[in-house]
């Protein structure tokens, strides 16, 4: 939760009415300089204003909650709810909550335990190595004591270093939250370094936050792909929201209210640039770790319910293909969340590659798909995200380049299932539908891009550049590849 939020709900709270611009303005001054939270809360409590109201604005059961939100960084257990909500509806005054809560063994012990943390100046020096741009301010909840690097101060071109072994040992940390607001294909791309990152950090939890909002920098489905991920203790999900146009400056303050003490925050940044060799290393730089001498394959890992349904699916799919007379598979997924592109052509192109005697593997939604119904269930099979977990989905295109070796073909976006690819060293053909210099950030050997320009920073053999015939924009410049490049780029990987 953000200083302005986080007034913004005290006033309300309190007063019945939105912060006037002043007080805004007053307190949050205040917050990004250090002052507690709380003091905050109770001096606006006493105020002349709310002393006159001498009621709450709210009721009862809400004030409560937002209550305990704001003071003890958790939800309220049921008996306190009930307590403290029938307190107030028998006449009682709001404010003997707040010091209540405030006087609890929990919240004194809470902070008598975190009040002994270094200051945060001393914290930003041991976390930082190498060449790092400092930033001119850095947020600190000073009634919870988490420490948090804020990303919302770097500028585009900064770049950052975290020495968390060395911050562990000086801090006495117990817990790392790594902050993700990012998409499950940035995910998988990067979470090699998570294993040499617990190794790095024995006996210290790692805890992953994810934004639980669906936005151009963040797709939630990453909590689902971290809950497999061994190398995550636990996973936390917040309230978070894209800040300015750089995606770094995230907002992420709301984790400050769910995770335990003695925590270390630290959000997952990378650089994209012309300059970077390619985004896992930059994740290794970023934690100040030994960089492997290759790039390595992102890691798919898959609970027992992803197995479950990819079992099922490729049952289906196998019986079906092998019915059809069809020795290859496509698996095809031309969409993508972050710049809302969906190939303007799946029906052309579904259709050319089961004519090519390809059984096609398509993912998408049904709702939006209705031209799906004229395909025959042997000729493709529909992987819905609406049915389909994300780990099943990755679990069965896993299944699928095990079973039909030699015999199947990924065609894609850059996007998840550029990566999935990459995780199962399977041929792709990836329709690289914007200009991107620094595409390079995030190839690997087994891509093979459709482009309608050249990216001299990927080899040759891993890219066609479609001729302009064959190219149609649309009004938001993105490219849509006629469907017989792409089924002749299909067919041509199997004849190399």
């Amino acid at each position: 939760m953000r200083p302005e939020e986080y007034i913004d709900a005290i006033y309300r709270l309190a007063l019945g009415r939105a912060p006037d611009q002043s007080g805004l303005n007053h307190f949050r001054e205040r917050m990004l300089s250090g002052d507690c939270p709380t003091s905050i809360l109770k001096e606006v409590l006493e105020s002349d204003e709310y002393q006159n109201k001498k009621s709450s604005p709210m009721e009862p059961r809400e004030y409560v909650g937002i209550l305990y939100h704001l003071i003890m960084g958790r939800l309220p257990d049921p008996e306190g709810l009930a307590h403290h909500a029938s307190f107030i509806e028998s006449g009682g005054c709001p404010i003997k909550v707040l010091e209540c809560l405030i006087s609890s063994p929990e919240y004194q012990s809470s902070i008598s335990k975190r009040l002994s943390w270094p200051s945060w100046c001393d914290i930003v020096t041991i976390l930082s190595s190498g060449e790092v741009q400092r930033p001119r301010y850095c947020t600190r909840k000073s009634d919870i004591h988490e420490w948090i690097f804020d990303s919302r101060v770097l500028t585009p071109d900064a770049r950052v270093s975290y020495n968390l072994a060395q911050a562990i040992r000086i801090l006495g940390a117990e817990c790392i939250a790594l902050v993700f607001f990012m998409g499950a294909g940035d995910y998988l791309m990067m979470n090699p370094v998570l294993s040499d990152l617990r190794k790095a950090c024995p006996g210290v939890k790692l805890l992953g936050c994810v934004s639980s909002s669906k936005d151009a920098h963040n797709s939630p489905l990453v909590a689902e792909l971290l809950a497999c991920d061994p190398n995550i203790d636990e996973v936390i999900e917040y309230a978070g929201s894209p800040g300015s146009d750089d995606w770094r400056h995230y907002n992420y303050q709301d984790v400050l209210f769910r995770i335990p003490a003695k925590t270390i925050v630290i959000p997952m940044l990378y650089t994209y640039s012309l300059s970077a060799r390619h985004r896992l290393l930059e994740f290794y730089d970023l934690f100040h770790l030994p960089k492997p001498s290759i790039v390595m394959a992102p890691q798919l890992h898959i609970n027992a319910r992803a197995a479950a349904e990819c079992a099922c699916a490729l049952d289906n799919i196998t019986s079906n293909a092998s019915s059809s007379g069809k020795d290859r598979i496509a698996f095809v997924h031309v969409e993508t969340r972050s710049s809302c592109y969906s190939y303007n052509k799946t029906d052309q192109l579904v259709k050319r590659l089961v004519d090519n005697g390809y059984f096609v593997v398509l993912v998408s939604q049904a709702s939006s798909s209705d031209w799906l119904m004229a395909i025959s269930n042997s000729d493709m099979f529909l992987v819905d995200p609406m049915v389909f977990s994300l780990p099943g989905s990755m679990a069965l295109f896993r299944a699928l380049a095990a079973d039909y070796v030699g015999r199947f073909v990924s065609i894609t976006t850059p996007s998840l299932f550029w990566h999935v690819s990459a995780a199962c060293n399977v041929k792709n053909i990836s329709l690289h539908h914007r200009h991107d210099p620094c595409v390079h950030n995030t190839h690997y050997p087994n891509i093979h891009l459709l482009s309608f320009c050249d990216y001299p920073c990927v080899p040759s053999s891993n890219i066609t550049i479609v001729p302009p015939q064959y190219c149609e924009y649309d009004a938001n410049g993105y490219c849509h590849y006629d469907d017989r490049i792409i089924v002749e780029a299909a067919n041509a990987l199997f004849e190399v």
